[in-house]
């Protein structure tokens, strides 16, 4: 289970309500800021423990908790950065949308991360 809200300005925060596998990494319950390095192929997803702060002004690179590359897919285009979340019948997934770019994040909980301990 997750929630998604924006913090401050500039900030999205993600909450993890119990242990999650974000992107094959397992993230512990937590709260955790998003920080994205967009790039033209693939992008950088990081999640970092520092939440009290403002954009990525005083990011801190030693508390990101996860690293992620993630491929960039080309879909219909948006006008503005969005985030939501997509199912099928045994995989879930956190889209980042921006421009003609998705970014599909998969999310498992419960079995899932039993099965990759």
């Amino acid at each position: 289970m997750f929630f998604l809200r924006y913090v401050k300005v500039l900030i999205i925060s993600i909450a993890f309500y119990s242990d999650m596998l974000f992107g094959n990494k397992l993230v512990k319950a937590g709260t955790y800021v998003l920080h994205t390095i967009p790039g033209e192929k693939e992008w950088t997803i990081i999640l970092n423990s520092n939440t009290d702060t403002w954009g990525a002004f005083f990011y801190d690179a030693s508390k990101d908790v996860v690293r992620i590359k993630i491929p960039a897919n080309e879909a219909e285009e948006i006008d503005v950065f969005s985030i939501g979340f997509k199912n099928n019948f045994k995989d879930a997934f956190m889209v980042l949308a921006w421009d003609s770019t998705r970014i599909d994040i998969p999310l498992a909980s419960g079995d899932a991360i039993l099965a990759k301990i």
